[in-house]
């Protein structure tokens, strides 16, 4: 799971993104409080993608934990 911030946020999602790869790491999370927004990626022929989104008042999981059901807007105050 990532959470960005401004300083690292280019690094969150293109340098680690790419390290994770290399490694074969299936599945990240990218939390931006910024813009309240919750994303999971999923790793497909070497690259990441975004397969899932929660934002704003939604409510749902992300991938792999597909019985976790998040409220996305309890995550921020």
């Amino acid at each position: 799971m990532e959470i960005l911030s401004r300083s690292t946020m280019r690094i969150d999602r293109g340098a680690e993104l790419q390290l994770y790869a290399c490694h074969e790491i299936p599945h990240d999370w990218i939390v931006d409080p910024g813009e309240r927004r919750s994303e999971a990626c999923a790793l497909t022929e070497g690259v990441f993608h975004v397969v899932a989104r929660l934002a704003d008042a939604d409510r749902g999981s992300l991938p792999p934990f597909s019985e976790l059901v998040i409220a996305a807007d309890t995550l921020w105050p």
